[in-house]
Formats: structure tokens, C-alpha cells, sequence
């Protein structure tokens, strides 16, 4: 029954990624070439949300016939944060949302998650106070999330390195329901990556990347809770997306750049101006982030 389950999410997002492309295509909810972007065609966007759909179904089937699948605190906090930022996503891809105010909202909810979810009471960082580590760990989450989202940006790259990063935190996380959970979306990421590899036909949009970046945000700290992987540590398991994020925030502070104004500098667009393809960058990506990943497992063990 459980791999039944297993198979559930990926069998629904393969089912249901053609209809809503035809469904986005009669509509004209699609993502539209511009300066920045690579495509040169509208590609139907808000794959995301199958994603999460094909998810939600298989965590509730777990729930209904699984007695030992319990969702503790912080699962449902989880699960709620990542409701708001399943909203936020679908009203930043329907119409984009100014840098600053999504910025704020997706601190809000990560604060959110953070307080509610009690799991600041098992962090000690220093002599801080609850509140502050509170406030840490929120803007981590911030970090995490827009780390995927900017790292998305040629088909199947964000999907791919996501996979990858879950599939550390499988290893390293013992809790059988968090380990469940991670390999549900790793199911329906899969499915959606058939469709999403270049030449796309679908994009997961803010939706699929702030829904990608928390999950990882989330299970990384659990990790750390379990004493299964130091926050330090995160950083390598999340790999390339993180890493990028913190290369280009640099350069950008060095060059007197705005922080939030998008630019042409994240890791897969200086691949292609040196002459790869999209497929050539995502395989060398892919290779680098297993690379990343299973050096700091080995470290870990």
C-alpha cells in the first residue's frame, strides 16, 4: 500500500500537467518572453501548484491509512505556512509582486512557522533570546526560498538540484514521517520535470520555487534539531541554489548594486553567455550538486 502511495503523486502530476497546460494555453496563463527570460514562446506557468496538489493528496492518503503517520507540530505548521506561500506564489505569477512586499510576506509566514511550530525552543545560537532566534531563523527561510526562486531560470535546473538536495536530507533526517513526506514531492517532482526539461512545456513558476526553497528550509532545520545536521551543513545540502545566492549578494554589495533589482548574474546565466546549452548547464550543474551533496553526507557519516 505504502508504494502505491509512493507512486500516487507522480501518477497525478503526469495526469494532470497536460491538462492544465491546455487549460493554461486556452487562458493565456502563461509565462511570456521578456529581456531577462530565456524562452522565445508563451510556456504555460503555475506548475507549481500541481506539484503541491499531487503532494497534499498523498500526505492525506498517508494520513487516512498509515496509523503511524502523525503529523506532530511542526509538520502542521508546515503544512499551513506552506499553504500562504502556495498563495503568494500563485498571486506573485498572476501578477508579479513588488520585491519588497513579497520579500515581507514570505518573512511574515516563515515567522510564522518559526513561533508557531515551537521549534525555535530546540535551537540554542548563542546567548540569544527566543524572539531573536526567532527572527534568525525566519530570515534563513526568506534566504532559502528565494535562493530556489532565482536559481530558476533554464528548464528542469531548480526541479533537478531541488531532487538532489532532498535526497541528502532523506539520508540524513530520521524521522520517518519527514522522510515520507520528502520522498512524496521528490514523486511529483519528478513527474513534473518530465514536462519541464528543456524544451519546457511547463513552468513551476514562484509557485513550484517558494514551495521548493521552504520544504528544504523546513527539513534542514529538522535535521538540525535531530542533531543530524548542523546549520553550517545546510548550506552545502541545499548546494548550488544557496551558494549562488550568497556569490551574487556579494558581488552585488561590492559593486554598490541594488539588492533586489533582478540582473543577469546567477550561475546558469554565465554558463550560457560562455557558450553552453541549456541541457549542457543542467548537466553540469546536476553533476556539481551531486558532487556538493554527497561530499558533505560523507563528512556527516
Amino acid at each position: 500500500m505504502n508504494l502505491l502511495i509512493y507512486l500516487t503523486p507522480f501518477l497525478l502530476t503526469i495526469i494532470l500537467i497536460p491538462q492544465w497546460i491546455k487549460f493554461a494555453n486556452k487562458y493565456n496563463i502563461t509565462d511570456k518572453p521578456m529581456l531577462r527570460k530565456i524562452h522565445s514562446i508563451p510556456v504555460p506557468m503555475l506548475g507549481g501548484i500541481i506539484i503541491c496538489l499531487s503532494s497534499a493528496i498523498a500526505i492525506v492518503l498517508f494520513h487516512v491509512y498509515d496509523d503511524n503517520f502523525i503529523l506532530d507540530k511542526i509538520l502542521i505548521a508546515y503544512l499551513i505556512s506552506t499553504l500562504f506561500l502556495l498563495i503568494l506564489g500563485i498571486a506573485d505569477d498572476v501578477k508579479p509582486v513588488r520585491a519588497i512586499y513579497k520579500l515581507a510576506l514570505q518573512f511574515i509566514i516563515s515567522f510564522y512557522f518559526i513561533y508557531f511550530s515551537d521549534i525555535y525552543l530546540n535551537l540554542f545560537i548563542y546567548n540569544l533570546n527566543l524572539m531573536s532566534i526567532s527572527i534568525i531563523l525566519a530570515f534563513i527561510c526568506v534566504g532559502v526560498i528565494n535562493s530556489i526562486n532565482l536559481i530558476d531560470g533554464i528548464d528542469g535546473l531548480a526541479g533537478g538540484l531541488s531532487i538532489i538536495s532532498i535526497l541528502g536530507l532523506i539520508f540524513v533526517l530520521e524521522n520517518p514521517v519527514d522522510i515520507t513526506i520528502l520522498i512524496i514531492i521528490t514523486s511529483s517532482l519528478i513527474g513534473f520535470l518530465l514536462f519541464n526539461f528543456n524544451p519546457a512545456k511547463i513552468f513551476m513558476g514562484d509557485t513550484g520555487s517558494y514551495f521548493l526553497g521552504f520544504t528544504l528550509a523546513v527539513f534542514c532545520l529538522r535535521a538540525h534539531i535531530e542533531g543530524t545536521l548542523k546549520l553550517p551543513f545546510s548550506i552545502l545540502i541545499i548546494g548550488i541554489p544557496v551558494l549562488d545566492l550568497i556569490r551574487v549578494s556579494v558581488y552585488r554589495f561590492i559593486k554598490d548594486r541594488r539588492m533586489l533589482v533582478a540582473d543577469q548574474n546567477h550561475i546558469h546565466h554565465l554558463m550560457l553567455k560562455m557558450g553552453n546549452s541549456q541541457n549542457n548547464t543542467v548537466l553540469i550543474l546536476f553533476t556539481l550538486q551531486i558532487m556538493i551533496v554527497l561530499t558533505t553526507i560523507t563528512i556527516l557519516i
